[in-house]
């Protein structure tokens, strides 16, 4: 069982954030030498982080999903070359997290910014997952 939201580091086997641009810029140097016109590029709009089946992402401006993870400064997108700096991240982040990893199905394990603590574990009492 996975007992974690996971982030880059599964997504993409990367072990830090300067390897997790350097993937990026292989993969989008790849599809520039099958013709794609895609950049790498710096975004500094914020971006808010969410976790969807388990997983904490934010969604680029191209609507790829792209894998975050708290320690990390940013998002690197492997669609469009896009380098999110902006990163917002819920205050309560840990406690949210904490509520989510009380379901056994990772599919079940999501979070959008206005969600409370409240429907969440009111969500975990729905489904028979421990809320405390």
């Amino acid at each position: 069982m996975v007992n974690f939201i996971m982030g880059p580091q599964e997504h993409h086997a990367v072990k830090s954030p300067e390897e997790y641009r350097a993937k990026q810029k292989a993969t989008i140097e790849a599809k520039q030498a099958q013709g794609a016109r895609y950049e790498i590029h710096i975004v500094g709009t914020p971006a808010s982080c969410r976790i969807d089946q388990n997983s904490w992402i934010i969604d680029c401006e191209c609507a790829a999903g792209n894998a975050v993870t708290p320690t990390w400064p940013e998002a690197c997108c492997f669609g469009c070359g896009a380098i999110h700096t902006m990163l917002m991240w819920p205050p309560d982040r840990e406690k949210i997290e904490g509520m989510l990893l009380k379901r056994p199905n990772p599919a079940h394990r999501n979070w959008r910014p206005g969600e409370t603590l409240e429907s969440l574990a009111a969500e975990n009492r729905s489904i028979g997952a421990d809320v405390l």
